[in-house]
Parts: C-alpha cells; sequence; structure tokens
C-alpha cells in the first residue's frame, strides 16, 4: 500500500458524504469552520493511501464500521450499552455465511449489488474516509462503509482489480482528538460510564 501526505481541507471537502455527526458539519451550520480548522491544523494529520494490490483489500478488515452489533435488547447503535461496532472482515463474513441481522438486511443489499457493479463496469474512483484516533488506537469509517465491505468480498479475486479503471484510496485523518471531532462513533470505544452519560445528548443520525 502507496502512502502520501494529503491536506486537512481535502479530508474535509469529502467529509461531507458522511452520515456520522461531527464537528466539522456542526461548525459549518454555524458558520464556524474556518475558526475550527485554524484551531486543529496543528493536531491532526491527514494520509492519502492509495490500494493497488489484492493483498492490499485485507488491510481493510481491521478498520471498524460505523454499524453496529444489536445488544442484548435487540438495539443498535452507538447510544445503547451493549452494542458494539463491527469491523469490516467481520460484516463481510457475516455475508458470506448468511447470518446478517434483519436489521441490517438492508445494508447487505446495498453491498452486495457494489459488489456486482465492481465485477462488472465500475468507473469511479472510490475514496474511503478514516478517523483515527491515536489515544484509544481505534480506526472508524466515517463514510464509505458498504464500499469498504464490498471490497472486502472480493479481495481474494485478482482479475477485477488488474483490469479496474479507477483508483481505491483510503483518506484517513489521525489525531488523539478523533474522538471530539466524531463523538459518537467514538463512543463505544471510551470505557467510563461518565463518557456514556455526557454524550447521550448527541442527536442520532436519521
Amino acid at each position: 500500500m502507496r502512502q502520501e501526505k494529503a491536506s486537512l481541507q481535502e479530508f474535509v471537502a469529502a467529509n461531507w458524504h458522511t452520515g456520522c455527526i461531527n464537528l466539522f458539519w456542526l461548525s459549518k451550520q454555524h458558520s464556524l469552520l474556518e475558526q475550527l480548522l485554524l484551531g486543529i491544523a496543528n493536531i491532526v494529520t491527514v494520509w492519502k493511501q492509495l490500494l493497488e494490490q489484492p493483498q492490499d483489500m485485507k488491510d481493510l478488515d481491521p478498520l471498524h464500521l460505523v454499524w453496529y452489533r444489536p445488544n442484548q435488547d435487540g438495539r443498535d447503535g452507538w447510544q445503547y450499552q451493549g452494542s458494539t461496532h463491527y469491523t469490516v472482515g467481520e460484516f463481510a463474513q457475516l455475508i458470506q455465511t448468511n447470518r446478517v441481522p434483519p436489521a441490517h438486511r438492508g445494508k447487505q443489499a446495498k453491498i452486495e449489488e457494489y459488489v456486482r457493479r465492481l465485477r462488472n463496469g465500475w468507473t469511479e474512483d472510490i475514496v474511503l474516509l478514516v478517523a483515527y484516533d491515536t489515544g484509544l488506537d481505534k480506526r472508524v469509517i466515517v463514510d464509505g462503509c458498504h464500499r469498504a465491505v464490498a471490497l472486502s468480498l472480493l479481495e481474494s479475486t485478482d482479475s477485477w482489480l488488474a483490469l479496474r479503471s479507477y483508483s481505491i484510496a483510503l483518506l484517513q485523518l489521525e489525531s488523539e482528538w478523533a474522538r471530539t471531532l466524531y463523538p459518537c462513533d467514538f463512543l463505544r470505544f471510551k470505557a467510563s460510564g461518565q463518557n456514556h452519560e455526557r454524550m447521550e445528548s448527541c442527536l442520532s443520525r436519521p
């Protein structure tokens, strides 16, 4: 996997597609985006990682999704105690073994459609956005979850990758403040109940 430095502005420009609650979006709503970018410029690093070989796709498997296992009450999401993140590899395995929970069947259908399109004439460059909290040592895909799982399902076949006409890249923001920039989707990684109580007031995503 090739890696090169990227700009914070490039990451933020791609970030508007995410459904994750984040401070970039919230600050823009209140005309505070420029102040936020100035404030965090020295505490974040952005890398672009280019996935070019079949083995590079395996690097997607440990990444966490913003999709969650149901807890004992059958509820899933960052706001529910006992509901934890899936990784790319775990969700791909659920599809391969036909064990996707009913609440996530819609995601499965979309992923399978991506797999079909990737095998048959996909032409658009793929960029997956990742937030990496260096203090928690956790990497979360904040945009591109469906595409990431589809790529993981395809990684074992060389032919589609050799014939592709598009690039595949991870755009990764690294900072010990990633959990603050994406507060809800790092919440499950925080051990203390106090953190949970502080963040219960986050608005849930649609």
